[in-house]
């Protein structure tokens, strides 16, 4: 009997070398954001710089909580926790 479904050989990248790649790139794309929201508070004020530290800080909480899903293709019970390793 045939299945409807493809195997894909690309989902659940739970391997230690592709984890700490990501989180290393992850890691960084956190310190650029803190780096970006630090001058923005600094060098700017009043509601420019609110509306533009509210919106820097929805966009990097999306990317720091989406990219590792992305990033391990989880779809089983391992792939969803080497997202969160």
């Amino acid at each position: 009997m045939a299945s409807a479904v493809q195997f894909q050989g690309d989902i659940d990248r739970t391997d230690v070398p592709h984890i700490v790649r990501s989180s290393v790139l992850l890691g960084l794309l956190e310190s650029a954001f803190v780096l970006v929201i630090s001058l923005v508070s600094r060098h700017l004020g009043g509601p420019v710089a609110t509306t533009l530290l509210a919106v820097l800080l929805i966009v990097g909480l999306a990317l720091v909580s989406g990219l590792p899903g992305l990033w391990t293709h989880a779809r089983t019970i391992d792939g969803i926790a080497g997202a969160a390793g």
